[in-house]
């Protein structure tokens, strides 16, 4: 988390958008080519034209039934509190921050040109994204008028600004280091990314895992999203205040406060309390005291918002610098054991790969299974009988899940010494981390090509296992310069075989988004992120 940054985000956090047909989507869910290209009339035109006609009465009487309704429920939203994890290091510069409740802050205040959800990118405040023949150019359009909450007019000039600022953050790199800045030209409230090399997935895994923009690059609190900035911090929680000027209209909750919560069990005794409204990131054992509350409910979790949980097995140092000794860790953790007793129904067995749920993911990859008896051969000849685990609650339930591994190892005779670190502060000491031989970390599931650029290159930034190989980098270059999407499904497939049977990612499970909530708020997620802006509050009496 850098990674619910990216990775959100990372961490903290990814369809396809090209000349060749690729797509994506409006906030009222319209194709960009709907928008992009005007219909050509044929011969029929008058009888088509009469035919439109009454589509366009019906669907503005649909529409405007539909704005009453969300006018009458918005009519009494009411101030709302969200418990989050944040980091000491937080601050109102996106290139700071570092935990999930910092990631929120950004979207509030911020926002993104271009969202990222199960069906596809959504755009935000760009009216549109148009690739050239060749995809090494993005020219983004922003909506028209659209100003930060100061009054100030966004410009094209400033989304260059804004991601040159943002590129130069080491963790940001894997996103935005193709972006040629040499070549990027703005005009007026439209600028045209360049890129260094071709690429077909730069909405869905580059602009749309989050793209911020600011004055002149200037990341200082004031933007353009749905919240003002008020006052606070990371110890002591933030208060935001809706933004009269936002471009979808002024939200309809007038106040968000987001409190430091870290840990899952607090969260729960907060939200039945009545200290916050929404409790962001619980585990399973908050669920079933959460499930048996008065005036609570349970949003349906679902891959795509997934959290992927993972034993980082580090390639850097031994012993799992030898693949041998990786795959015998990999047949020794009783995956189905601990995603029943951590995960129970919010959960779903991991294979050491990620995008799980997408439609490039390979699920015909073979499943591996826990074989104690040939993980025990391999350790006893290699002379390996004891390692260390650093592990976290950056995700409610990793340390349970390493004291269960202890056992995993002992009955392969290999003695786990653990390390317990601050949640608060874990993603900030990863320089000493990647000196350990293994340690805890989690994903926000994203798609397999939106997961390479930060997990799987030489140069990713958050290449956290050390792991890589020519085979990995060749089939990349290959699969974000096609727009065949059967090739790029085969160089998917590539990566993902050679992470799996030769990586350092220990991917053990997914954990189902789960959060809890007040009834009576209702709000759209961007990568298992709440869209505050958009959402209403009226909580049920």
């Amino acid at each position: 988390m850098k990674k619910k940054s990216i990775i959100s985000l990372l961490l903290v956090i990814v369809l396809l958008l090209s000349a060749c047909g690729q797509k994506t989507e409006t906030e009222e869910g319209k194709d960009v080519d709907d928008i992009l290209q005007k219909p050509q009339i044929t011969g029929d035109e008058t009888e088509q034209e009469d035919e439109a006609q009454q589509e366009d009465e019906t669907q503005e009487a649909d529409d405007i039934q539909q704005e009453d309704e969300t006018q009458q429920e918005s009519k009494g939203s009411v101030p709302l509190k969200v418990g989050a994890l944040f980091s000491p290091d937080d601050t109102l510069d996106p290139t700071t921050v570092t935990s999930p409740g910092g990631m929120l802050l950004m979207m509030s205040i911020y926002d993104s040109l271009v969202s990222m959800h199960n069906d596809g990118p959504t755009l935000r405040m760009a009216e549109s994204i148009e690739a050239n023949e060749t995809l090494d150019a993005y020219t983004v359009t922003l909506k028209e008028g659209l100003v930060y909450s100061d009054g100030v007019e966004v410009t094209g000039q400033d989304i260059i600004d804004s991601l040159q600022y943002i590129a130069a953050a080491p963790h940001y790199q894997s996103m935005y280091g193709n972006l040629d800045f040499d070549k990027t030209t703005a005009e007026g409230n439209q600028a045209t990314l360049a890129l260094i090399e071709p690429t077909s997935d730069f909405i869905e895994s580059v602009l749309a895992m989050w793209s911020p923009v600011a004055k002149g690059g200037n990341f200082d609190g004031v933007g353009a999203g749905g919240y003002v900035y008020d006052k606070g911090d990371p110890q002591t929680g933030y208060v935001l205040k809706a933004n009269e000027k936002y471009y979808a209209g002024k939200p309809a909750i007038p106040e968000v406060t987001l409190l430091n919560i870290p840990d899952s069990a607090s969260k729960a005794r907060a939200l039945q309390t009545g200290e916050i409204d929404y409790a962001w990131g619980l585990d399973a054992a908050a669920v079933q005291i959460l499930s048996q509350a008065d005036g609570i409910e349970l949003p349906e979790g679902s891959l795509d918002g997934a959290t992927a949980l993972e034993l980082v097995l580090n390639t850097r140092v031994a012993p799992f610098d030898d693949p041998e000794v990786r795959y015998a860790a990999k047949l020794t953790v009783d995956r189905e054991k601990l995603v029943t007793t951590l995960l129970g129904e919010y959960g779903e067995i991991g294979n050491d790969m990620l995008g799980k749920g997408f439609a490039t993911y390979p699920e015909d990859i073979e499943q591996i299974k826990m074989d104690k008896e040939e993980a025990e051969r391999i350790f006893a000849e290699k002379g390996i009988t004891e390692i260390t685990i650093v592990t976290s609650d950056t995700i409610p339930g990793l340390t349970n899940a390493t004291k269960m591994m202890v056992q995993d190892f002992a009955d392969v005779g290999v003695n786990v010494t653990v390390e317990e670190l601050d949640p608060q502060t874990f993603f900030a000491q990863m320089g000493e981390l990647y000196q350990k031989s293994a340690f805890t970390f989690y994903w926000m599931n994203r798609t397999p090509l939106a997961e390479f650029r930060s997990q799987v290159l030489k140069d990713s930034p958050y290449n956290v296992s050390g792991y890589y190989s020519d085979l990995t980098e060749e089939s990349f270059k290959k699969a974000i310069t096609t727009n065949d999407k059967e090739e790029q499904a085969t160089y998917i497939k590539n990566i993902s075989q050679d992470i799996h049977e030769n990586g350092g990612e220990l991917i053990w499970g997914y954990q189902k988004d789960i959060s809890a909530q007040r009834k009576g708020l209702k709000t759209e997620t961007n990568q298992s992120v709440p869209w505050l802006a958009t959402a209403t509050f009226v909580p049920e009496k």
